[in-house]
């Protein structure tokens, strides 16, 4: 669901089992995969850790499998692009040193990404140095564009496959 592989997603449960975020509750058989629980530290709740905004004034921590699209893949926009888009779309304008402030990424790899986006028709430049998101933006179209349309189906539709086919242990 993630958009990885499975060996990425293997490393990532890891660390967060290891930081005692995540919980085993089923293990995999043949046909099913690992079932998860997600855990917060006490005193705080799912609200708190999953939200999808970000702000020139402060940085709330995002919960991005709700903005999982072709055109933030790699090869195309990216998670760089990502975290640009989503900050862009919190603000009502912005400017490329706010822009690199808040997602913690280079001048020049935010202005590289806005120019991606003013290509694709995501973002536009307002003058003095400010830019806007584009309201009503069509990601499928950019994901088309960029070549990376299609690509997340039919990734999950291969894990799908890999997870029903049977598995050898022992190393044979």
């Amino acid at each position: 669901m993630a958009g990885v592989s499975w060996r990425t997603a293997n490393k990532a449960n890891f660390r967060l089992v290891e930081a005692k975020f995540l919980t085993l509750i089923t293990r995999a058989t043949a046909s099913f995969p690992n079932v998860w629980q997600l855990r917060f530290p006490p005193g705080d709740d799912a609200d708190s850790w999953c939200r999808s905004s970000h702000s020139i004034i402060n940085t709330v921590t995002e919960c991005e499998l709700l903005h999982h699209h072709n055109v933030f893949r790699w090869r195309a926009l990216g998670k760089t692009g990502a975290d640009v888009w989503f900050a862009l779309q919190s603000v009502r304008a912005a400017r490329i040193v706010e822009l690199a402030r808040v997602t913690g990424r280079h001048r020049t790899t935010v202005k590289r990404k806005l120019n991606l986006m003013f290509n694709l028709g995501m973002a536009e430049p307002l003058g003095d140095g400010y830019w806007r998101a584009v309201l009503g933006a069509d990601l499928d179209q950019a994901a088309e564009k960029l070549g990376t349309s299609g690509i997340g189906e039919r990734q999950r539709a291969r894990h799908v496959r890999d997870r029903r086919r049977p598995r050898l242990c022992g190393g044979g």
